[in-house]
């Protein structure tokens, strides 16, 4: 039979273990879905990572660094500029300004 003292311990042990492990997920939490993103990301692209590391010779690095260069265009930059794009707006230089079309033809008053 345990003793009380034995008893205590494991119920600080398993509490600080519970007390890190909350601490951690509350740390990563905000992160998660890029975590998702890019393990998403790296499985999805394995088969290509593969096939382009036997056709440069065996050459993991050279591979690697072909395969970021590619993500980068493919992916990462249009979804940045995608997720930019909601808060500047799609207008262009033809559309009629707010204050109506002949805003830009008036001259400001002194």
């Amino acid at each position: 039979m345990p003793s009380i003292q034995a008893n205590f311990d494991n119920v600080l042990r398993f509490g600080g273990a519970a007390i890190i492990v909350i601490g951690i997920f509350l740390v990563l939490q905000p992160f998660i879905s890029a975590m998702v993103f890019a393990g998403v990301l790296a499985i999805a692209t394995w088969p290509l990572f593969e096939r382009l590391k036997s056709s440069v010779g065996g050459n993991s690095t050279l591979a690697a660094t072909v395969m970021l260069v590619m993500i980068l265009v493919l992916v990462i930059i249009p979804i940045t500029l995608l997720s930019v794009a909601p808060r500047t707006g799609f207008r262009s230089r033809s559309t009629p300004s707010r204050a109506g079309p002949r805003a830009a033809c008036t001259r400001p008053r002194r």
